[in-house]
């Protein structure tokens, strides 16, 4: 008998006397590809926190953080579930990364061999279980924990709380980017300035015009403005009820018409155009910035931050990250020239550390300085 059949045989007997969850996870792990285990640079010692309706994990150095995320969620876990009228089956298990070098260590998720759940990627929830860590915000670290806990809501009242449940539905139901994202993120964070600058952006520019075909960013951003179109012009208490009704017909688009009359084509000419009369009331006010550019041809993939201008002004040092890669420019502001002093890191299939390298000029500025 061959090697495959051998390993066919073997996953069918597994199915037939095994859990859904379990055969799937062996499935999955006979197909996960080499070289995919994080490198772990420390010994995490874990311990946890046993609440009524969550678990808080944290290693050491971790326990004044894993106090932090318990109140708060015991205040945003009953918010969270008014503000979408239901509440939760699932326990919530939070595993609290003392700083995003640690989180980054971590192998959960890889055994499922896909990039979505692997927690290199951007997805932090698999299921009930929730990954944060601190990035030195709170306010960041708050909404990590409110956007997560509004996922694994969303995804109980849409997909079940059942493996087997969960699994037909999320086959079944069929949602654009912009629906779950956009909704975890108006209902865990607030409509600030940046949220509205950056709508203001991908609405002027016509950078939201095709909202079905949204992704990353420019989706969680469209479909936050989309939902608060949707409180603003009916009430937030149809939003529960547009949630129910898409589980029930299997469908984005009946959710809507079946609760306010309109399809979602409709609505989102209705969006724009509401959000393009809010703008240009203060159209006028705002003045561009001068539209000479200070970096030549930026590549649309690559971060520029941290940057720090010399104390006579004659130099100007940046860092750039593409895809954790970075690297330390200067730039001389006389003669417009550029030169590359460090380059660090690799390029790899993770969440990239902004926060590094910390830049600064001594008051002389005749030394630059970094740390990472």
């Amino acid at each position: 008998m061959s090697r495959s059949r051998k390993i066919f045989l073997a996953i069918a007997f597994l199915t037939l006397y095994c859990s859904a969850e379990t055969s799937a996870q062996f499935y999955y792990g006979l197909q996960m590809s080499f070289g995919k285990s994080r490198v772990q640079y420390n010994d995490f010692y874990w311990y946890f926190y046993r609440y009524d309706r969550f678990d808080a994990y944290f290693n050491q150095q971790g326990k004044a953080l894993a106090n932090y995320v318990s109140d708060y969620v015991n205040e945003e876990l009953p918010r969270i579930e008014s503000f979408f009228d239901y509440q939760l089956d699932s326990r919530i298990i939070f595993i609290v990364y003392n700083k995003l070098t640690d989180f980054r260590q971590s192998n959960i998720g890889l055994v499922t061999g896909k990039d979505e759940y692997n927690t290199g990627g951007i997805t932090k929830v698999i299921r009930n279980k929730v990954f944060v860590y601190f990035n030195g915000d709170h306010r960041k670290f708050e909404h990590q924990v409110s956007g997560a806990i509004a996922e694994v809501l969303t995804n109980e009242m849409l997909f079940g709380n059942d493996f087997r449940e969960n699994v037909a539905n999320s086959t079944l139901i069929h949602l654009p980017d912009w629906y779950l994202k956009g909704l975890n993120s108006y209902a865990s964070d607030e409509w600030d300035f940046e949220t509205e600058n950056k709508v203001r952006d991908g609405i002027l520019t016509g950078r939201f015009g095709k909202f079905n075909q949204l992704t990353g960013d420019d989706a969680v951003m469209a479909g936050h403005s989309f939902w608060k179109f949707i409180a603003d012009n009916y009430g937030e208490s149809v939003i529960p009820n547009i949630l129910y009704l898409t589980k029930i017909n299997k469908n984005a688009n009946s959710g809507f018409l079946y609760v306010l009359g309109f399809s979602i084509k409709d609505l989102a000419g209705d969006w724009m155009e509401y959000y393009r009369n809010m703008f240009s009331e203060t159209e006028g006010r705002d003045k561009m910035p001068g539209q000479e550019s200070l970096l030549k041809r930026p590549r649309k993939k690559t971060v520029y931050n941290n940057i720090k201008v010399s104390p006579h002004g004659d130099y100007m040092a940046y860092v750039t990250n593409r895809s954790g890669q970075y690297k330390i420019w200067l730039y001389d502001q006389r003669t417009g020239k550029k030169r590359l002093l460090v380059k660090k890191g690799h390029k790899l299939d993770q969440i990239p550390d902004y926060t590094y390298p910390v830049l600064a000029w001594h008051p002389t500025g005749q030394i630059l300085t970094f740390i990472t």
